[in-house]
């Protein structure tokens, strides 16, 4: 059994071995883990986020507000 797992920068083959799922998700978390902390700062800094927040007025009330 050949099994490759990639993360990032970070990859591990795994050859010859027969693994479990257990194992496979242990080593998917490793990988995961150290790609996160060799990920650069100024990346992570450089995220912005963006809400909005709408609000509607009930219907008999916007009627009464823009009459013609």
């Amino acid at each position: 059994m050949k099994v490759v797992i990639t993360v990032g920068d970070v990859t591990v083959t795994v050859e010859g071995m027969d693994l479990e799922r257990k194992h496979v998700r242990a080593l998917l978390m490793d990988c995961a883990g150290i790609a996160a902390t060799l990920a650069p700062e100024a990346e992570q800094a450089s995220t912005m986020g963006f809400t909005a927040h709408l609000e509607r007025l009930p219907d008999d009330m916007a009627a009464d507000t823009y009459e013609d």
